[in-house]
């Protein structure tokens, strides 16, 4: 067989257990699986600086990096390992991987998972996709984004709020800051607009998952994701409610993350 070597440009968001004790001033490095192929280590990075150090407990980390894997075997990546040098263990919870080149997102399954001094864990990678009905449609490269914060008490955040769409058919795009400059954004009971153009064109959005950058809570009560740019637009919206009334907030009992589906 011949060796196909590929550089890979990767999104990779960690989310960091909310028990007590899962947090970590370790070093971690990943490498990327496909099949009995593997790629180079990689020191993990932060790509944005939201929190003073990375793998706090209940917190989100975003890094970029780049791999290079022999893919003749398989051309998509089927699993990530995590590497800890440290003495601390550290405890995550979940980790959603973006091909930055074709924007394939691919996500470990739910569920905490600690690699401590000196080991190693390996997770499976599953594309985060679902069937697009009939024939392929058209793609969007322009989407409208309203939100609404819940009235309650508190319900507010001046903290930075964060989206990744995911299409039916398991693309994405790079974490997208949700801000109007010069605005108050999510006060209690209020609507905010905003738009976001993805690096490559969307087809129907099958989940939107919201980061959020800090310390307060915060309490959503939905998401809706329009296209601007097809006309006539093939897709009903997609809007996603909080119907569990989920808090994205920090500390035990609480993740900085919810993905809504």
């Amino acid at each position: 067989m011949n060796v196909k070597v590929v550089n890979n440009s990767w999104e990779l968001i960690t989310i960091t257990s909310d028990k007590n004790n899962s947090g970590s001033d370790a070093d971690v490095f990943v490498r990327i699986w496909f099949g009995s192929q593997v790629s180079n280590e990689v020191h993990l990075n932060p790509l944005d600086s939201f929190h003073d150090n990375v793998f706090q407990r209940s917190y989100f980390d975003n890094f970029a990096f780049q791999t290079t894997a022999d893919t003749s075997e398989t051309p998509s990546p089927t699993a990530i390992e995590f590497r800890h040098r440290g003495s601390d263990a550290w405890t995550g919870n979940k980790a959603l991987l973006t091909e930055r080149n074709t924007g394939e997102i691919y996500e470990i399954r739910d569920g905490d998972f600690t690699v401590d001094n000196a080991s190693n864990i390996t997770l499976p990678l599953t594309r985060c996709q679902k069937n697009l009905p009939g024939n392929p449609m058209p793609a969007c490269d322009l989407f409208s984004i309203t939100v609404e914060t819940s009235a309650a008490n508190d319900a507010g955040t001046n903290d930075t709020i964060l989206i990744k769409l995911v299409s039916y058919d398991g693309f994405s795009h790079m974490l997208s800051t949700l801000d109007t400059p010069g605005l108050n954004n999510f006060k209690p009971g209020s609507q905010n607009f905003f738009e976001l153009s993805p690096e490559k064109p969307l087809r129907k959005i099958a989940y939107v998952l919201i980061f959020k950058g800090s310390t307060d809570g915060w309490l959503m009560n939905s998401c809706n994701a329009a296209s601007l740019s097809l006309t006539p637009d093939p897709y009903p919206d997609t809007t996603v409610i909080n119907s569990a009334n989920i808090w994205l907030d920090s500390g035990v009992g609480y993740l900085n993350y919810h993905k809504f589906e």
